[in-house]
């Protein structure tokens, strides 16, 4: 859930759409969204694609695996979220995040049922702006667990991600920037 990254990685209104619809879709035929929403989904394959073959983030998993086992990928994208919101200017982070939110409203008919369901929750826990706070992102690790059906021991799966998510930040580091350039020369691609 880097629902952060995909919102910053997109370059209008329809792609911010795309990037958030793509996890959501299953088999609703993607032809069907304008010009622009279909490239926010090429953008959220393309920023998903990079990220989960990128040989530093086989490292930062590693940090994650004794904690989630198989569920250490979706928790590395969430734990990236929380550092580049600390990336970022604490007023263009609220800005971005109210931004998000308004076209996410302003085009809820586009989504799915289950989306439909989740934005509101999304935007009362104010998601794209709490992850900056490190209470909100355990609250995200432990609503993430709840839903992680291999993951035996949560309250000592919590813990140990408590302890050793912040060994992710210079991955991240590293990362985020080489992201940023692959999408912007994809973008220009499109």
């Amino acid at each position: 859930m880097n629902v952060l990254a995909h919102s910053l990685l997109s370059y209008s209104e329809g792609q911010v759409i795309g990037n958030l619809l793509e996890d959501y879709l299953g088999t609703i035929d993607r032809s069907s969204f304008s010009s622009e929403i279909q490239k926010g989904i090429q953008l959220h394959r393309e920023i998903d694609n990079f990220t989960d073959h990128h040989e530093k983030n086989y490292l930062a998993r590693e940090e994650l695996y004794p904690a989630v086992g198989r569920y250490a990928p979706v928790f590395l994208d969430l734990i990236y979220d929380y550092f580049l919101a600390n990336s970022l200017d604490i007023n263009n982070l609220r800005i971005h995040a109210d931004t998000t939110y308004a076209i996410w409203i302003k085009n809820r008919n586009l989504f799915p049922s289950i989306l439909k369901k989740m934005v509101p929750f999304f935007i009362s826990e104010d998601i794209l702006f709490s992850l900056r706070y490190e209470t909100g992102i355990i609250k995200s690790m432990n609503n993430m667990l709840s839903r992680c059906k291999y993951v035996p021991d949560k309250e000592v799966a919590l813990e140990k991600l408590i302890d050793s998510y912040k060994n992710c930040e210079p991955y991240f580091a590293n990362f985020y920037p080489e992201l940023e350039r692959h999408i912007k020369d994809f973008y220009s691609g499109l």
